[in-house]
Order: structure tokens, then C-alpha cells, then sequence
């Protein structure tokens, strides 16, 4: 392996991981970030419990991909749809890592040092993934209401909040919710609650990802002390618009903006320390994406994410079946008839900094 201390490297393998185990893997990240072989060559090496996390932390095929990036290889990501920090051994150790969600452990930088894939210690970032009730029905996640949930789910969702228990004098950084919305769901309105300085020593922030339409101040005080860790926030709206929200969310369009108000203020207060919009592109939104950064523009965002519209229906074939839907909403896709027009609307965001337009191959 090379020289890891000049090597750029991504820092999530080694400092992070997805809870939930949606697809009973090792995943650090996004699961369509990896290659289909990463996901393939390991099943049948794969003899954990798919509740173990501290298994899964360090089995056959997490050693395997940070083995891949240490070596510089990164034959298991697919490199151009990821937009995660790139960092050196000497970065990793001088640089305020909780920042990016990947805080790593003196024990784990000393691994790395010696290109090891083997971490002696935890993960030190945590993404809830598995609970996935929401107060939406956004046809790019869902084909109907999740409102409660399943036995298996439930057993998923109970081992999760087990661990981030068992691991609370280590954890340093929790992302949630990548499943559903934390502030509908009743497992995670109780984890948030329950987080202080007193049990969670090192935590140092909670990154909230939410779709808006529960985040205001009575919700904020219910929540309290957990919700004085939310530090990041991450508001999906995927609309620039009444109309097109209606289309394309369901949800409530001047409860959402009212709230997107109050969470500016609070990040122009800095009681936030970053703020961003997402914005999944179709065919029913792309349109409205002049208005969606014009409202950011308004109450303070950081940056805006424009991301690419997916086809998960091979990951969540028992959840979506948007293949019919798929090829007509897919507007970045070449063939598409009205590709053309949206790569106008994005050319003129192209070089803006505030920005990221994570669509590989659209310029």
C-alpha cells in the first residue's frame, strides 16, 4: 500500500457509520455511492448478525473498502457522484473533523498511519437509517404513509438506539434522520429528548435532516436539552413553489416556508452552525429551481444541494416502484426531452460556490 500520509483519502470508513442495516452491510455512507461489485462480492462472506454492528464495524468488507482507499484504488466507490472531503493523514489529525461527520479516533489515525484496514476503535459518527416514519409521502422515497412500523423494523430501530446507548462516552457526531423525519417519529422524538453532556460526554453535534414541516420553537422546547445539540440542518423540499411542493411533497407550503423562516433566523443568530436545502431534480420540479434557491437566498442557507433522481427501486423493491414513473421524471438523463433545459437552468449555478450540483455528467 502507499504512503498514507500524502495520500488523499475519504475519512468516512474509518470514523463513520450508517445504523439500520437496511441492506445488512457495512455502508459509511450512501449505499448508491458504492459500486455493484461492493455490494455483491461480500454476501457470501457475510455470516454476522445483521443487528451486530460491532461486527459489521470492522467485518471482511469494511476492511476491504478502507483497504481500497488507502491504497488509492477506490474500486468500490463510485467516485463522481461523491462529493465527500478528501483529506491526508496530517489533515485528519490538525483539522476539526466532527465538522465534516467524521471525527476519528486516536486509536483508529495510528490504524490508518500503518495502512491498516482494521479499526481498533468504534465508529465515532453515527447515521440513523432505519427508521423511516414520516409525516410525507415523497414519491422519490415512498409509495404510500409510514406512519408506524413493522415488528422487523421495530427490532431494527430498538437495536439502533441500543447502540448509540452502549456507545455514548465515545460518540462524537449522530446524523438523523436518513430514513424518515425525526421530529414525527415517536423512537426518535424520545433518542433527541434523551441526549445531554452528562450521558453523551464527546458528543458534539446532532446533523438533523428534515423535510421542515415539524421544526419550529414548541417543537424545539418539547425536545429539550437534545434539540440544543442540533448544530447542521438539512431541509429536504425538492419545490421552489406552492404548486410544485403540492406535486411533489404533499406537505403544507406556507407551514414550510413560516418554518423556514424561523430556522434562517436561528441560523443568522448562529444558534446553527450550518444550514442547506436539498432538492432531488425531475421532471416535475426542475422548473421550479430558480424560486427554491431564491428562498434560501432569503433566510440564510449555507449552500444548496441539487441531487440526482435515482431509481431505488433495486434498494427498496419491497417500499417504491417507481420504475414505470422513472424514465419520464428522470430529466438528467441525456435522452430525455427536456435534458437540454434543464442543463440552462444549471449552467448558471455551474461556478457558484453555494451550489453543488451532485449529478454526475450533467455539464
Amino acid at each position: 500500500m502507499s504512503d498514507f500520509k500524502n495520500t488523499k483519502i475519504c475519512p468516512f470508513p474509518f470514523s463513520r457509520m450508517e445504523l439500520g442495516l437496511t441492506h445488512k452491510q457495512f455502508v459509511p455512507c450512501c449505499y448508491a455511492w458504492f459500486t455493484d461489485e461492493y455490494h455483491e462480492e461480500f454476501k457470501a462472506s457475510q455470516t454476522y448478525d445483521a443487528k451486530d454492528y460491532h461486527s459489521i464495524w470492522n467485518s471482511k468488507q469494511a476492511v476491504a473498502l478502507r483497504e481500497s482507499i488507502l491504497d488509492g484504488s477506490y474500486k468500490y466507490c463510485i467516485v463522481d457522484r461523491c462529493n465527500k472531503p478528501q483529506i491526508t493523514i496530517s489533515e485528519a489529525q490538525e483539522t476539526d473533523m466532527k465538522y465534516f461527520e467524521t471525527p476519528i479516533s486516536e486509536n483508529n489515525l495510528f490504524s490508518m498511519e500503518k495502512s491498516e484496514g482494521l479499526m481498533k476503535d468504534g465508529p465515532s459518527s453515527i447515521s440513523i437509517s432505519g427508521d423511516i416514519k414520516c409525516n410525507l409521502k415523497c414519491p422519490t422515497c415512498r409509495n404510500g404513509l409510514v406512519t408506524i412500523s413493522n415488528s422487523e423494523d421495530q427490532a431494527t430501530i430498538d437495536s439502533e438506539i441500543e447502540y448509540i446507548k452502549n456507545n455514548k462516552e465515545t460518540i462524537q457526531v449522530i446524523k438523523m434522520a436518513n430514513g424518515g423525519e425525526a421530529f414525527f417519529s415517536k423512537d426518535q422524538r424520545e433518542l433527541l429528548r434523551s441526549f445531554n453532556n452528562f450521558d453523551f460526554p464527546n458528543l458534539s453535534h446532532i446533523f438533523l435532516i428534515t423535510n421542515g414541516l415539524l421544526m419550529n420553537q414548541k417543537n424545539f422546547d418539547l425536545l429539550y436539552p437534545g434539540s440544543t445539540f442540533i448544530k447542521k440542518i438539512a431541509i429536504s423540499m425538492d419545490a421552489g413553489n406552492e404548486e410544485t411542493y403540492k406535486e411533489t411533497r404533499g406537505g403544507d407550503w406556507n407551514t414550510l416556508i413560516k418554518n423556514l423562516e424561523w430556522i434562517g433566523q436561528k441560523r443568522k443568530k448562529e444558534e446553527i452552525l450550518t444550514l442547506n436545502y436539498n432538492f432531488v431534480v425531475r421532471k416535475a420540479n426542475y422548473e421550479s429551481i430558480d424560486e427554491f434557491i431564491e428562498i434560501g437566498r432569503k433566510n440564510n442557507v449555507d449552500y444548496f444541494e441539487l441531487i440526482k433522481y435515482d431509481d431505488w427501486e433495486d434498494l427498496y423493491n419491497s417500499r417504491l416502484d417507481l420504475s414505470k414513473r422513472y424514465a419520464e421524471e428522470a430529466v438528467h438523463r441525456k435522452d430525455h426531452p427536456e435534458h437540454q433545459k434543464l442543463v440552462g437552468i444549471l449552467s448558471k449555478y455551474k461556478n457558484d460556490k453555494d451550489v453543488r450540483i451532485n449529478i454526475d455528467g450533467i455539464f
